[in-house]
């Protein structure tokens, strides 16, 4: 009888899907740094066809994430790299608008020190202006989200202690403890000692040590 093949694994490679997606997310990062090159001939900008084609893949989170990832890195460079990257920063979902806001500030502001950017200026301007203001206003939720829900948990904390010390003390709820008056308060004072030197603390040593040898 012949010897049975042993079972063997198939390479994590020959997973079709995994395949499409490497597949898809390499052609998403050719396209995407195409698109944001430094050719600047007003031609080599996005053509609609292309901002379409993107436009789709963006729908898909691993793409997304390519895609999101070259436009941060595009900004922060020079014309043309940053306008072409403005351009297609539209396609970005606003709940992902927060770490664009310093990016997109320098652009929001026209300048026309490069007289090839004249042309550009009023549509970039705009254009970045109004995704910035996104950007902005998702950063401040963000923030007054994050706060509200430290708030929260902060009062669950205390009502959860306050909860714990009434089942330890019989008390029903916070109600129920009451704090002392002004006049039945404890009032704390000052120790009745006054602070040691070096010096004296060495002198009152020997002295001890005096005293025990008589």
């Amino acid at each position: 009888m012949p010897a049975s093949i042993p079972q063997v694994d198939p390479p994590k490679d020959a997973d079709p899907v995994a395949l499409a997606l490497t597949e898809l997310t390499q052609q998403v990062r050719a396209v995407t740094e195409w698109a944001t090159n430094g050719d600047p001939s007003p031609q080599s900008f996005v053509d609609f066809h292309t901002y379409q084609q993107l436009q789709e893949w963006a729908k898909k989170p691993e793409a997304l994430d390519v895609i999101d990832g070259i436009l941060q890195w595009r900004l922060k460079l020079p014309y043309p790299y940053n306008y072409k990257a403005l351009i297609l920063t539209q396609l970005i979902p606003v709940s992902r608008l927060a770490p664009y806001a310093p990016l997109l500030e320098p652009l929001a502001t026209p300048s026309a020190q490069n007289p090839e950017l004249l042309s550009f200026t009023p549509f970039m301007t705009t254009l970045a202006t109004s995704l910035h203001s996104m950007a902005a206003a998702h950063v401040a939720k963000t923030k007054a989200d994050k706060a509200a829900r430290e708030e929260k948990e902060a009062k669950e904390k205390e009502a959860e202690m306050f909860a714990m010390w009434c089942e330890l003390y019989g008390k029903t709820n916070k109600a129920d403890w009451h704090s002392l008056s002004a006049a039945d308060n404890v009032k704390w004072g000052y120790w009745q000692w006054q602070p040691i030197s070096a010096e004296g603390w060495w002198k009152a040593v020997l002295n001890k040590e005096k005293a025990g040898a008589t």
